[in-house]
């Protein structure tokens, strides 16, 4: 009886107060089904991390095991994120072979990995968020 009067039963007269929304968030945190949040939803969720590892995992599949049809894009992948570093005076490519491309350096390839991982890290928030969004509204909780 001390953990209604504690926990649930101003839990359920705040609700009460607030509407149908704020019940179910209280019933669902007086059954302990629902995590308190630490940070930002979108920063705390495990499908949008899983999300982002398989989406960087397959481009780093794509840059080493390139199949031909393939090799164009995953140049592009690496070349177009270092070209305006290199305008810039960055020192983003290595010295390169006669009549070839320069190979990046390791700044370059530092360079690469940070421009991908903020584009799939924003590619798994954003799929996710609207996964959820969209979800949501199915359910009939709305947003």
């Amino acid at each position: 009886m001390q953990d209604f009067d504690k926990f649930i039963a101003p839990a359920v007269a705040g609700a009460l107060r607030f509407g149908r929304t704020e019940l179910r968030v209280a019933e669902l945190h007086a059954a302990g089904r629902m995590r308190q949040e630490t940070g930002p939803p979108m920063l705390t969720s495990n499908r949008s991390w899983h999300l982002f590892a398989a989406l960087v995992l397959l481009h780093a599949a794509g840059v080493l095991f390139a199949p031909a049809p393939l090799a164009p894009l995953v140049a592009a992948s690496v070349y177009l994120p270092l070209m305006p570093l290199q305008q810039m005076g960055v020192p983003v490519f290595g010295s390169g072979e006669s009549g070839g491309w320069a190979a990046p350096s390791v700044l370059g390839w530092a360079a690469v990995v940070a421009v991908w991982a903020v584009t799939w890290w924003a590619v798994a928030q954003l799929g996710f968020g609207l996964w959820r969004r969209v979800g949501s509204s199915r359910s009939g909780e709305g947003v």
